[in-house]
Protein backbone atom coordinates (compact mmCIF):
# COMPACT_ATOMS: atom_id res chain seq x y z
CA UNK A 1 0.00 0.00 0.00
CA UNK A 2 2.96 2.32 0.58
CA UNK A 3 4.72 1.29 -2.65
CA UNK A 4 2.17 0.19 -5.23
CA UNK A 5 4.85 -0.74 -7.77
CA UNK A 6 5.91 -3.68 -5.56
CA UNK A 7 2.96 -5.66 -6.89
CA UNK A 8 4.97 -7.28 -9.72
CA UNK A 9 5.16 -10.82 -8.31
CA UNK A 10 1.45 -10.78 -7.50
CA UNK A 11 0.59 -9.60 -11.01
CA UNK A 12 2.85 -12.30 -12.50
CA UNK A 13 1.01 -15.00 -10.53
CA UNK A 14 -2.32 -13.66 -11.81
CA UNK A 15 -1.02 -13.58 -15.40
CA UNK A 16 0.24 -17.18 -15.23
CA UNK A 17 -2.98 -18.43 -13.66
CA UNK A 18 -5.06 -16.62 -16.26
CA UNK A 19 -3.06 -17.86 -19.26
CA UNK A 20 -2.55 -21.48 -18.18
CA UNK A 21 -6.12 -22.07 -17.00
CA UNK A 22 -7.65 -20.22 -19.93
CA UNK A 23 -5.53 -22.31 -22.32
CA UNK A 24 -6.84 -25.48 -20.63
CA UNK A 25 -10.38 -24.03 -20.61
CA UNK A 26 -10.54 -24.44 -16.84
CA UNK A 27 -12.77 -21.44 -16.41
CA UNK A 28 -14.21 -22.44 -13.05
CA UNK A 29 -10.75 -23.02 -11.55
CA UNK A 30 -9.61 -19.65 -12.91
CA UNK A 31 -12.63 -17.87 -11.41
CA UNK A 32 -12.04 -19.52 -8.02
CA UNK A 33 -8.34 -18.60 -8.05
CA UNK A 34 -8.95 -14.97 -8.97
CA UNK A 35 -11.75 -14.69 -6.40
CA UNK A 36 -9.44 -16.11 -3.72
CA UNK A 37 -6.71 -13.62 -4.60
CA UNK A 38 -9.20 -10.75 -4.57
CA UNK A 39 -10.60 -11.84 -1.20
CA UNK A 40 -7.14 -12.11 0.35
CA UNK A 41 -6.14 -8.66 -0.91
CA UNK A 42 -9.46 -7.12 0.14
CA UNK A 43 -9.08 -8.50 3.67
CA UNK A 44 -5.82 -6.59 4.14
CA UNK A 45 -7.06 -3.41 2.46
CA UNK A 46 -10.27 -3.38 4.48
CA UNK A 47 -8.44 -3.95 7.77
CA UNK A 48 -6.14 -1.00 7.10
CA UNK A 49 -8.99 1.17 5.76
CA UNK A 50 -11.16 0.53 8.83
CA UNK A 51 -8.31 1.46 11.18
CA UNK A 52 -7.48 4.69 9.36
CA UNK A 53 -11.16 5.58 9.02
CA UNK A 54 -11.57 5.14 12.79
CA UNK A 55 -8.66 7.57 13.28
CA UNK A 56 -10.20 10.08 10.86
CA UNK A 57 -7.22 9.67 8.54
CA UNK A 58 -8.55 7.60 5.63
CA UNK A 59 -8.54 10.57 3.23
CA UNK A 60 -4.97 11.42 4.29
CA UNK A 61 -3.90 7.80 3.71
CA UNK A 62 -5.34 7.86 0.21
CA UNK A 63 -3.81 11.25 -0.55
CA UNK A 64 -0.29 10.43 0.63
CA UNK A 65 0.04 6.73 -0.18
CA UNK A 66 -1.84 6.63 -3.47
CA UNK A 67 -2.40 10.12 -4.89
CA UNK A 68 1.15 11.29 -4.14
CA UNK A 69 2.69 8.12 -5.61
CA UNK A 70 0.58 8.45 -8.75
CA UNK A 71 1.73 12.05 -9.28
CA UNK A 72 5.33 11.09 -8.42
CA UNK A 73 5.34 8.43 -11.14
CA UNK A 74 3.29 10.44 -13.62
CA UNK A 75 5.56 13.46 -13.94
CA UNK A 76 8.23 11.68 -16.00
CA UNK A 77 8.54 10.55 -19.60
CA UNK A 78 9.48 7.26 -21.21
CA UNK A 79 13.10 8.37 -21.67
CA UNK A 80 13.46 8.89 -17.90
CA UNK A 81 12.06 5.44 -17.24
CA UNK A 82 14.35 3.77 -19.77
CA UNK A 83 17.36 5.54 -18.28
CA UNK A 84 16.31 4.50 -14.77
CA UNK A 85 15.94 0.89 -15.91
CA UNK A 86 19.39 0.90 -17.54
CA UNK A 87 20.97 2.27 -14.37
CA UNK A 88 19.07 -0.23 -12.23
CA UNK A 89 20.25 -3.21 -14.29
CA UNK A 90 23.79 -1.80 -14.26
CA UNK A 91 23.57 -1.60 -10.45
CA UNK A 92 22.56 -5.27 -10.22
CA UNK A 93 25.06 -6.46 -12.85
CA UNK A 94 28.20 -6.70 -10.62
CA UNK A 95 26.49 -9.28 -8.41
CA UNK A 96 25.58 -11.30 -11.52
CA UNK A 97 21.89 -11.02 -10.64
CA UNK A 98 20.81 -9.09 -13.72
CA UNK A 99 22.98 -11.10 -16.12
CA UNK A 100 21.86 -14.48 -14.74
CA UNK A 101 18.21 -13.35 -14.68
CA UNK A 102 18.22 -12.23 -18.31
CA UNK A 103 20.00 -15.44 -19.35
CA UNK A 104 17.48 -17.49 -17.37
CA UNK A 105 14.58 -15.55 -18.87
CA UNK A 106 15.79 -16.20 -22.43
CA UNK A 107 16.40 -19.91 -21.75
CA UNK A 108 12.98 -20.27 -20.11
CA UNK A 109 11.26 -18.49 -23.00
CA UNK A 110 13.04 -20.72 -25.54
CA UNK A 111 12.09 -23.90 -23.67
CA UNK A 112 8.51 -22.69 -23.22
CA UNK A 113 8.22 -22.35 -26.99
CA UNK A 114 10.13 -25.51 -27.98
CA UNK A 115 10.39 -28.05 -25.14
CA UNK A 116 8.26 -27.33 -22.05
CA UNK A 117 9.27 -30.60 -20.36
CA UNK A 118 12.78 -29.21 -19.83
CA UNK A 119 11.36 -26.46 -17.66
CA UNK A 120 11.49 -29.11 -14.95
CA UNK A 121 9.34 -29.81 -11.91
CA UNK A 122 9.45 -26.15 -10.88
CA UNK A 123 7.68 -25.07 -14.05
CA UNK A 124 4.94 -22.98 -12.33
CA UNK A 125 7.60 -21.01 -10.46
CA UNK A 126 9.65 -20.55 -13.64
CA UNK A 127 6.56 -19.32 -15.48
CA UNK A 128 5.88 -16.76 -12.74
CA UNK A 129 9.48 -15.54 -13.02
CA UNK A 130 9.17 -15.48 -16.81
CA UNK A 131 6.14 -13.19 -16.56
CA UNK A 132 7.53 -11.35 -13.54
CA UNK A 133 10.86 -10.09 -14.89
CA UNK A 134 9.47 -7.68 -17.53
CA UNK A 135 6.70 -6.62 -15.13
CA UNK A 136 9.20 -5.90 -12.35
CA UNK A 137 11.50 -4.04 -14.75
CA UNK A 138 8.70 -1.75 -15.86
CA UNK A 139 7.36 -1.19 -12.34
CA UNK A 140 10.79 -0.53 -10.81
CA UNK A 141 11.51 2.14 -13.40
CA UNK A 142 8.04 3.68 -13.20
CA UNK A 143 9.13 6.80 -11.31
CA UNK A 144 12.01 7.57 -13.68
CA UNK A 145 14.44 7.77 -10.74
CA UNK A 146 17.44 5.39 -10.76
CA UNK A 147 17.71 4.96 -6.99
CA UNK A 148 19.37 1.57 -6.33
CA UNK A 149 16.87 0.49 -3.66
CA UNK A 150 14.01 0.82 -6.16
CA UNK A 151 15.44 -2.20 -8.00
CA UNK A 152 15.58 -4.57 -5.03
CA UNK A 153 12.05 -5.54 -6.15
CA UNK A 154 13.74 -7.46 -8.98
CA UNK A 155 15.70 -9.73 -6.65
CA UNK A 156 13.09 -12.48 -6.01
CA UNK A 157 12.49 -12.93 -9.74
CA UNK A 158 16.23 -12.74 -10.45
CA UNK A 159 16.87 -15.43 -7.82
CA UNK A 160 14.39 -17.84 -9.43
CA UNK A 161 15.78 -17.26 -12.92
CA UNK A 162 19.39 -17.57 -11.75
CA UNK A 163 18.48 -20.87 -10.11
CA UNK A 164 16.82 -21.96 -13.33
CA UNK A 165 20.03 -21.22 -15.27
CA UNK A 166 21.94 -23.46 -12.86
CA UNK A 167 19.28 -26.18 -13.17
CA UNK A 168 19.34 -25.99 -16.97
CA UNK A 169 23.13 -26.23 -17.15
CA UNK A 170 23.39 -29.08 -14.64
CA UNK A 171 20.52 -31.18 -16.01
CA UNK A 172 21.95 -31.69 -19.50
CA UNK A 173 23.60 -34.85 -20.76
CA UNK A 174 27.22 -35.94 -21.30
CA UNK A 175 29.70 -33.14 -21.89
CA UNK A 176 26.90 -30.55 -21.61
CA UNK A 177 26.19 -31.72 -18.06
CA UNK A 178 29.89 -31.73 -17.05
CA UNK A 179 30.50 -28.25 -18.43
CA UNK A 180 27.24 -27.01 -16.97
CA UNK A 181 28.06 -28.30 -13.49
CA UNK A 182 31.54 -26.74 -13.66
CA UNK A 183 30.02 -23.39 -14.60
CA UNK A 184 27.51 -23.68 -11.75
CA UNK A 185 30.34 -24.34 -9.26
CA UNK A 186 32.31 -21.34 -10.56
CA UNK A 187 29.21 -19.15 -10.34
CA UNK A 188 28.47 -20.28 -6.78
CA UNK A 189 32.05 -19.58 -5.65
CA UNK A 190 31.92 -16.13 -7.29
CA UNK A 191 28.52 -15.48 -5.70
CA UNK A 192 30.04 -16.18 -2.26
CA UNK A 193 33.30 -14.27 -2.75
CA UNK A 194 31.90 -11.09 -4.32
CA UNK A 195 29.50 -10.18 -1.47
CA UNK A 196 32.29 -10.88 1.06
CA UNK A 197 34.65 -8.61 -0.86
CA UNK A 198 31.99 -5.91 -1.11
CA UNK A 199 31.35 -6.25 2.63
CA UNK A 200 35.06 -5.85 3.44
CA UNK A 201 35.22 -2.80 1.17
CA UNK A 202 32.20 -1.25 2.87
CA UNK A 203 33.68 -1.86 6.34
CA UNK A 204 37.14 -0.52 5.50
CA UNK A 205 35.92 2.47 3.44
CA UNK A 206 34.04 4.99 5.60
CA UNK A 207 30.82 6.24 4.07
CA UNK A 208 30.88 9.96 3.37
CA UNK A 209 27.10 10.10 3.83
CA UNK A 210 27.36 8.33 7.19
CA UNK A 211 30.09 10.74 8.30
CA UNK A 212 27.86 13.69 7.44
CA UNK A 213 24.92 12.13 9.28
CA UNK A 214 27.04 11.54 12.39
CA UNK A 215 28.29 15.12 12.38
CA UNK A 216 24.74 16.49 12.16
CA UNK A 217 23.35 14.17 14.84
CA UNK A 218 26.20 14.86 17.25
CA UNK A 219 25.79 18.61 16.82
CA UNK A 220 21.98 18.61 17.09
CA UNK A 221 21.97 16.50 20.27
CA UNK A 222 24.61 18.78 21.79
CA UNK A 223 23.03 22.10 20.81
CA UNK A 224 19.34 21.38 21.48
CA UNK A 225 17.16 19.90 24.20
CA UNK A 226 14.91 16.87 23.91
CA UNK A 227 11.81 19.07 23.78
CA UNK A 228 13.17 21.29 20.99
CA UNK A 229 12.06 20.88 17.39
CA UNK A 230 14.54 20.84 14.52
CA UNK A 231 13.65 21.57 10.91
CA UNK A 232 15.72 19.67 8.36
CA UNK A 233 15.32 21.78 5.23
CA UNK A 234 15.05 19.38 2.31
CA UNK A 235 14.32 15.65 2.37
CA UNK A 236 16.80 14.14 4.85
CA UNK A 237 14.15 13.48 7.48
CA UNK A 238 16.09 10.51 8.88
CA UNK A 239 18.16 13.04 10.83
CA UNK A 240 15.16 13.91 13.03
CA UNK A 241 14.80 10.25 13.88
CA UNK A 242 18.52 9.66 14.45
CA UNK A 243 18.85 12.74 16.69
CA UNK A 244 15.56 12.06 18.57
CA UNK A 245 14.28 15.54 17.74
CA UNK A 246 10.77 16.17 16.45
CA UNK A 247 10.10 18.13 13.31
CA UNK A 248 8.08 21.33 13.81
CA UNK A 249 5.90 20.38 10.84
CA UNK A 250 4.29 17.36 9.23
CA UNK A 251 6.33 18.26 6.14
CA UNK A 252 9.62 16.98 7.52
CA UNK A 253 10.05 15.56 3.99
CA UNK A 254 9.43 18.53 1.72
CA UNK A 255 9.30 17.13 -1.81
CA UNK A 256 5.46 17.17 -1.79
CA UNK A 257 5.55 20.97 -1.41
CA UNK A 258 7.47 21.24 -4.69
CA UNK A 259 5.76 18.59 -6.81
CA UNK A 260 3.63 19.92 -9.69
CA UNK A 261 0.22 18.32 -9.77
CA UNK A 262 0.27 17.66 -6.03
CA UNK A 263 1.43 20.85 -4.31
CA UNK A 264 -1.19 23.45 -3.27
CA UNK A 265 -1.14 26.89 -1.67
CA UNK A 266 -2.97 25.62 1.47
CA UNK A 267 -0.20 23.02 1.97
CA UNK A 268 2.43 25.76 1.91
CA UNK A 269 0.30 27.86 4.29
CA UNK A 270 0.10 24.93 6.71
CA UNK A 271 3.85 24.40 6.44
CA UNK A 272 4.50 28.04 7.39
CA UNK A 273 1.89 28.03 10.18
CA UNK A 274 3.44 24.96 11.78
CA UNK A 275 6.94 26.45 11.64
CA UNK A 276 5.64 29.64 13.28
CA UNK A 277 3.73 27.73 15.97
CA UNK A 278 6.48 25.21 16.75
CA UNK A 279 9.43 27.55 16.31
CA UNK A 280 12.39 25.24 15.57
CA UNK A 281 15.50 25.60 17.71
CA UNK A 282 17.61 24.90 14.61
CA UNK A 283 17.14 24.78 10.86
CA UNK A 284 19.71 22.75 8.93
CA UNK A 285 19.74 23.43 5.21
CA UNK A 286 20.53 20.18 3.37
CA UNK A 287 19.62 21.60 -0.06
CA UNK A 288 22.54 22.23 -2.41
CA UNK A 289 22.76 24.83 -5.21
CA UNK A 290 22.61 22.00 -7.78
CA UNK A 291 19.98 19.98 -5.90
CA UNK A 292 16.29 19.39 -6.48
CA UNK A 293 15.12 21.80 -3.76
CA UNK A 294 16.09 25.48 -3.40
CA UNK A 295 18.54 26.43 -0.59
CA UNK A 296 17.57 28.99 2.05
CA UNK A 297 20.37 31.42 1.27
CA UNK A 298 18.68 34.03 -0.99
CA UNK A 299 21.84 34.78 -2.95
CA UNK A 300 22.30 31.08 -3.77
CA UNK A 301 18.60 30.51 -4.32
CA UNK A 302 18.56 33.26 -6.96
CA UNK A 303 20.73 31.07 -9.19
CA UNK A 304 18.93 27.85 -8.42
CA UNK A 305 17.02 26.17 -11.27
CA UNK A 306 14.32 23.52 -10.75
CA UNK A 307 15.80 20.05 -10.88
CA UNK A 308 13.94 17.19 -12.54
CA UNK A 309 10.34 18.35 -12.04
CA UNK A 310 10.37 19.94 -8.57
CA UNK A 311 9.48 23.62 -8.52
CA UNK A 312 8.24 25.98 -5.76
CA UNK A 313 4.88 27.73 -5.72
CA UNK A 314 4.90 31.54 -5.40
CA UNK A 315 3.57 31.12 -1.83
CA UNK A 316 6.90 29.62 -0.78
CA UNK A 317 8.31 33.14 -0.85
CA UNK A 318 6.45 33.75 2.43
CA UNK A 319 8.29 30.82 4.00
CA UNK A 320 11.66 32.10 2.77
CA UNK A 321 10.79 35.59 4.06
CA UNK A 322 9.79 34.32 7.51
CA UNK A 323 12.98 32.31 7.94
CA UNK A 324 15.09 35.18 6.62
CA UNK A 325 13.54 37.59 9.12
CA UNK A 326 13.62 35.31 12.17
CA UNK A 327 16.73 33.15 11.73
CA UNK A 328 20.44 33.78 11.23
CA UNK A 329 23.29 31.57 10.02
CA UNK A 330 25.60 30.54 12.87
CA UNK A 331 27.88 28.16 11.00
CA UNK A 332 27.96 24.99 8.93
CA UNK A 333 28.03 21.33 9.95
CA UNK A 334 29.85 18.28 8.57
CA UNK A 335 32.17 17.89 5.63
CA UNK A 336 29.28 18.89 3.33
CA UNK A 337 29.08 22.20 5.20
CA UNK A 338 25.32 22.33 5.54
CA UNK A 339 24.34 25.81 6.79
CA UNK A 340 22.89 25.95 10.30
CA UNK A 341 20.25 28.57 11.17
CA UNK A 342 19.32 29.59 14.73
CA UNK A 343 16.52 31.90 15.95
CA UNK A 344 17.40 35.57 16.17
CA UNK A 345 17.91 36.52 19.82
CA UNK A 346 18.53 32.97 21.05
CA UNK A 347 22.01 31.81 22.04
CA UNK A 348 22.83 28.53 20.35
CA UNK A 349 26.29 26.97 20.24
CA UNK A 350 27.81 26.99 16.77
CA UNK A 351 28.81 23.76 14.99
Amino acid sequence: MLRQNLIGVHLAIIVVLALTRAAARRWRALAVSLASIAAGAAAVFLLVAVYFAAQGALAALWDQAFHYNAVYAGNVGISDRLMALAVGLYTLAPSGAAIAAIAGWLIALLLLLRNRERLGPGRPLVLVALAGLPLEMGLSALSGFPFPHYFTALLPTCAVLAGFVAYSLASGEGRERAVGRALVVVALVAAMILPLWQGVTMVTTPSSEAAQDRAVVEYVTRATGEDDTVLIWGAVSKLNYMAHRRSPTRYHYQYPLYMPGYQTAPMVAQFLAEIEANRPALIIDTASPAGWLPPLDPSIRAGWAPGHFYTPLPEMEMVYAYIGANYRVIGAVGWMQWPVYAPVGREVSAP
